[in-house]
């Protein structure tokens, strides 16, 4: 339980990591890339260079991981409703506490109205005795 609160405390946090980390990881990638393809267009590789280019790839890949971790993992409020709503729903002690409470929710409503309605709209007879 501790740890499902946890995280729907971090959700939020853990999928914008993942989308920044993901993010940075792909324009490192795609700078390593260019600068070898513009090397590589002038004449062979250099070979300095050319051990950046397995990095460039598994950046890449990481790349992807991490993007698809960022849009699949669920938010603060998915993550929510998965947990609390099968809970409420299959409480019947919740369930029979709504009924009740609804009848007084609209009591207390009705009540409120009449007492914000002003003067003269609510009593007619009020308006004739003042002239």
């Amino acid at each position: 339980m501790t740890f499902v609160i946890y995280l729907l405390g971090i959700a939020n946090t853990i999928k914008g990591v993942c989308g920044a980390v993901a993010g940075v990881i792909l324009l490192v990638s795609l700078i390593v890339a260019i600068v070898i393809a513009i090397d590589a267009s002038d004449h062979d590789i250099d070979p300095d260079w050319e051990k950046f280019l397995p990095f460039a790839k598994k950046g890449f890949c990481a790349f992807l991981v991490l993007l698809t971790r960022a849009v699949f993992l669920p938010g603060q409020k998915t993550i929510a409703a998965m947990y609390v709503v099968p809970k409420i729903m299959n409480n019947e002690r919740l369930q029979n506490l709504t009924d009740g409470s609804l009848s007084v929710l609209e009591g207390y409503i009705q009540g409120w109205a009449a007492e914000m309605a002003p003067p003269s709209a609510a009593s007619p007879e009020q308006d004739k005795d003042v002239e």
